[in-house]
């Protein structure tokens, strides 16, 4: 790691770090089989920077978004899973993450657009919410009924094959495989939630009162306010 140097954020990946200095420059390390740390030269400031299994995904202070790294292809595989090629049709990005063959992010007026292998849903994000309004009837009035309003984010992780959302709303969506229950947002009343990130096959989030909540297997050692 480069020592002696003021640091903004960090992300750790399979085998691979990276960070942004408090100057706006990025910095990676560890692994580079598939080009997953070689940053792309021509961005001089980042604002967000996220690692995943051999790829990588960075939003510059311009709000333009970058993908590279593996992009699926193997000595078996030759049709390549366009986990880094970023969607050409959004020009500004408000936050990004990579995963394993999937990559997701949320573009600057809140929409969600996730792409890369599919194999598992994990990219087939709901286009349609609750509204909050509906939420809000159902749990005060133990009324039942949707309003749907096209869905607006404010990040979205991506694990190995699934993927969760925090809405505007702040509430949690998550989507995928779910061989391990990992999608499957605990019911909270009123929770209104400020993060959320995701594992191999687990979640955990943090509700506006500072607690934590983690989900997924092994329900009797992810538990709230620890995470191990």
């Amino acid at each position: 790691m480069h020592e002696n140097l003021q640091w903004k954020a960090i992300s750790c990946g399979t085998s691979h770090t990276c960070a942004i200095l408090k100057n706006g420059s990025a910095a990676c390390w560890g692994s580079n089989v598939e080009g997953q740390i070689s940053i792309p030269p021509q961005v001089a400031a980042w604002e967000m920077i996220d690692c995943g299994y051999a790829h990588t995904c960075g939003i510059d202070v311009n709000g333009s978004a970058y993908c590279w790294g593996w992009d699926g292809i193997t000595p078996g595989r030759l049709i390549p899973f366009g986990q880094t090629k970023v969607p050409s049709d959004i020009s500004s990005w408000r936050s990004i993450a990579a995963g394993f063959v999937h990559s997701c992010g949320v573009a600057s007026n809140g929409e969600g657009r996730c792409w890369g292998s599919n194999g598992n849903d994990q990219i087939s994000m709901p286009s349609y919410l609750e509204s909050a309004a509906s939420q809000e009837a159902n749990v005060n009035m133990s009324m039942h009924f949707a309003i749907q309003e096209p869905s607006r984010w404010e990040s979205i992780t991506a694990s190995y094959f699934h993927s969760c959302g925090l809405t505007v709303n702040k509430t949690i969506i998550c989507w995928g495989s779910n061989d391990a229950r990992q999608n499957d947002v605990p019911s909270v009343v009123n929770a209104q939630y400020l993060s959320v990130t995701s594992g191999y096959v687990h979640n955990c989030a943090m509700n506006a009162s500072g607690q934590a909540l983690c989900w997924g297997p092994r329900p009797n050692a992810i538990k709230n306010y620890w995470c191990w």
